[in-house]
């Protein structure tokens, strides 16, 4: 460990740079690179050169990225050389941690490299890689698309031994998204205590604003309002159909959809609002600043978090919506699933649902016509804040690296 200045670390994530996930840019780019010198391996989104060293974000975080070449022979180059030359730091000693995110083939190589260099070793799975692979090779093959489906699939068990069998049993420390997840890894033969969940989170800073809502599209109607995307696998015409359910008998009633979406996503939103007659009451807005956002959110009469959670893959995850909803104090309707019940039990607020068009019907009429009292959703609000905050789950993280750097094995 490095005798002056704060720990240093090397992430090696499957993401891409410039990257958008909340969990990099808020717990680790802008919570622990206060307290830890963080350089970062990426893949370039754009194609670009071999090895380019991005400029500091800031002054405790620098990242490497490596172009992603149109040419696949130039390109595994630079990939080979990309690992090459952060494997060779690690030898050198320039880290005192090296930590793999996601990513499946070479994290073994980084493992080992750093277990013989006496550099301490974590994982952090924000997600089942190899158990993605998995399912997505049988829906190629349910496509008929055998090529792609075998190799994918083959892909994928190689993956889960590499990582279950060597990459997790090298890790001082594994970060899972989930308890769920957590469970499942201790089950597959890995010690809980080795096992630390962080789940996905809000930086409470950023959601500290003014909520006024500068707009008149609400006036005095019941507004259900809906943030996020709308990509086929939410299966967002199941709430759908319950919302347009509520609206054929509430007359007066909207549903408020915000964020990017496409001409088929919306087509398959809005088909039991065209066969119930209500689809003139959706209304699409599209991306807009936090400021505005988040007074639209405290406005609504209620707000939905649907998470379908029938297959593992979705189950494990860690749902932001719900917690940034009860942040703002909105009253909100969210169907069960592990972490998403877990919450709303917990912080004692919000309506369960189950997943299907009636169910989400009830629990909206419910939530609208009866409602948690203000107070209820005020102490809701800071459960969030001392439970899911990233400031929170930053010292957390901390914890873990402190106790790892300060054991001798």
């Amino acid at each position: 460990m490095a005798e002056h200045g704060p720990p240093r670390i090397l992430i090696v994530a499957r993401d891409r740079f410039p990257t958008f996930r909340v969990d990099i840019v808020e717990l680790f780019s802008h919570f622990i690179a206060r307290k830890m010198q963080i350089t970062w391996l990426m893949r370039a989104a754009e194609p670009g050169p071999a090895s380019q060293r991005v400029s500091e974000t800031s002054e405790s975080e620098t990242v490497w990225v490596y172009g992603r070449s149109r040419n696949s022979v130039v390109a595994a180059f630079q990939i080979f050389w990309a690992h090459l030359h952060a494997l060779s730091q690690v030898v050198m000693g320039k880290y005192d941690i090296v930590q793999c995110r996601d990513v499946l083939v070479v994290a073994p190589l980084y493992g080992i490299t750093a277990r013989l260099c006496r550099v301490k070793f974590t994982y952090w799975m924000s997600y089942p890689m190899s158990e993605g692979y998995i399912s997505r090779g049988q829906d190629h093959l349910y496509q008929k698309k055998y090529v792609t489906g075998l190799f994918r699939i083959l892909f994928g068990y190689l993956a889960r031994a590499l990582t279950l069998f060597v990459t997790l049993k090298l890790a001082h420390a594994v970060f899972a998204q989930s308890d769920l997840m957590k469970l499942l890894l201790t089950q597959q033969g890995l010690k809980a205590d080795r096992i630390i969940a962080i789940p996905m989170g809000i930086n409470s800073e950023k959601f500290s604003l003014p909520l006024k809502l500068n707009s008149q599209l609400y006036a005095s109607r019941p507004v259900i309002l809906y943030v996020g995307a709308l990509d086929l696998p939410r299966r967002m015409e199941i709430p759908s159909e319950g919302v347009a359910m509520y609206l054929l008998e509430k007359p007066a009633g909207i549903f408020v959809i915000i964020g990017g979406s496409t001409k088929r996503e919306r087509e398959i939103l809005l088909k039991p609002a065209h066969r119930l007659g209500v689809a003139d009451r959706y209304v699409f807005l599209d991306h807009m600043p936090m400021t505005e956002l988040f007074g639209y959110v405290a406005a609504a009469d209620v707000c939905l978090a649907p998470c379908p959670a029938d297959t593992t893959l979705l189950a494990v995850a860690t749902p932001t919506k719900l917690i940034e909803y009860m942040y703002l104090g909105a009253q909100v309707v969210a169907n069960r699933h592990p972490d998403q019940e877990y919450v709303i039990r917990t912080a004692g607020a919000g309506v369960l649902t189950d997943f299907n068009a009636a169910s989400f019907h009830q629990g909206i009429a419910s939530a609208i016509e009866r409602g948690d009292p203000l107070s209820v959703r005020r102490e809701a609000a800071e459960w969030v804040r001392r439970e899911r905050s990233y400031e929170v789950l930053a010292n957390k993280v901390m914890q873990v690296y402190d106790q790892i750097l300060a054991a001798s094995v």
